[in-house]
């Protein structure tokens, strides 16, 4: 049905899984999307120990909903290799992921980010760097003008 994963993508999906609450389990990781509290020091002190630990080649992503990507990638050492993958809640349900590159993300970066969406059957919109990126810049002012009113 819509929306809904079948027992096999789960299985498969659960077997590529690894969960681990060491960080150093993140060296050989080919993208690792950061998914922490929404504080600019927060992010960007774990993208610093991000930076230490994983291979050059890895994607790090920030599903950050609104701080500047730049920002957090200037943090990290590694600005090029650096992207905002936003998704929304609730993740296993909705499909639209805002792919938000900062000043220094690579064309690779990007791409990377983008397929890995198809990958997990998203659908990834590039965005601007700019505040709300799209999606929340849309929808606040709503939301705001319904509490004004109610």
């Amino acid at each position: 049905s819509k929306g809904k994963i079948t027992d096999q993508d789960k299985t498969n999906f659960l077997k590529n899984l690894k969960v681990s609450t060491n960080n150093n389990d993140f060296k050989d990781c080919d993208l690792v999307i950061e998914v922490i509290v929404e504080n600019i020091d927060v992010k960007k002190k774990v993208f610093r120990e991000l930076n230490d630990i994983c291979a050059p080649r890895t994607v790090i992503a920030s599903n950050t909903s609104g701080f500047s990507i730049t920002e957090i990638a200037a943090a990290s050492g590694r600005p090029d290799k650096v992207v905002g993958m936003h998704f929304f809640n609730p993740v296993p349900v909705m499909k639209l992921v805002e792919v938000i590159p900062g000043a220094e993300t690579s064309q690779e970066t990007i791409d990377l980010a983008m397929e890995a969406c198809k990958t997990i059957n998203k659908k990834a919109i590039p965005a601007k760097e700019s505040p709300g990126f799209i999606v929340n810049r849309i929808l606040v002012p709503y939301l705001n003008d319904a509490a004004v009113a109610y």
